[in-house]
Parts: C-alpha cells; sequence; structure tokens
C-alpha cells in the first residue's frame, strides 16, 4: 500500500468560501478544509469504492 502525505494549506472557512467563489480550484478537484487544513485527498480506490457501495445497497433498501 503506497503511503500518501496530503499537501496542507492553513485557511479559514470564510477564506475557504472565498477561494470556492473565485473559482479557484479546479472543476473536480479533490480537496476538503479539515481543521483550518485544506488537504489534497487521493482519489477513491476499488476497495473504498467497493465498500460504500455495499452500505449504499444496504441503507437504500
Amino acid at each position: 500500500m503506497a503511503i500518501v502525505n496530503p499537501t496542507k494549506h492553513l485557511t479559514d472557512l470564510d477564506e475557504w468560501r472565498r477561494l470556492g467563489e473565485a473559482n479557484i480550484f479546479p472543476p473536480g478537484s479533490r480537496i476538503e478544509l479539515i481543521n483550518g487544513e485544506i488537504l489534497d485527498m487521493a482519489p477513491i480506490g476499488f476497495n473504498h469504492a467497493g465498500h460504500l457501495k455495499r452500505i449504499n445497497n444496504v441503507l437504500t433498501l
């Protein structure tokens, strides 16, 4: 399994909103604001996607 070290950028919620309104992040970018840090997230892998699909099926039946 590969180890991924996300790039961190410190910010607050107001700045996060302004960045979004200014279209700073490209469409489809995988980023999240967690505890004041903007984190570049890795794409969902095959196993993760399969688990999410099964959980979704259980919860929507």
